[in-house]
């Protein structure tokens, strides 16, 4: 998926800004996961484990946006194209 067939439509710059962020939680997500392999506290890896699994969750609500975004611009391109 790129940015221009995500974001045809007046939204540009908030799907950058999507397209970064996803980047950004993907990245912190994989930080919490390698965290919890080289340490070896219970409490502590119970944390990590925590804020990557908010983190996945951030990344698939991010990733579902955008899903959405395209599809709602294929729908639009679709109205114009028949127009």
């Amino acid at each position: 998926m790129t940015n221009s067939s995500v974001c045809a439509h007046n939204c540009r710059n908030i799907c950058a800004i999507l397209v970064e962020a996803l980047s950004h939680e993907s990245e912190l997500a994989k930080l919490y996961t390698d965290a919890v392999l080289v340490c070896d506290d219970p409490e502590t890896n119970k944390f990590l484990i925590e804020l990557k699994d908010s983190r996945d969750g951030i990344v698939e609500k991010i990733m579902q946006k955008l899903n959405e975004m395209r599809a709602r611009a294929e729908i639009d391109d679709s109205i114009n194209l028949t127009m």
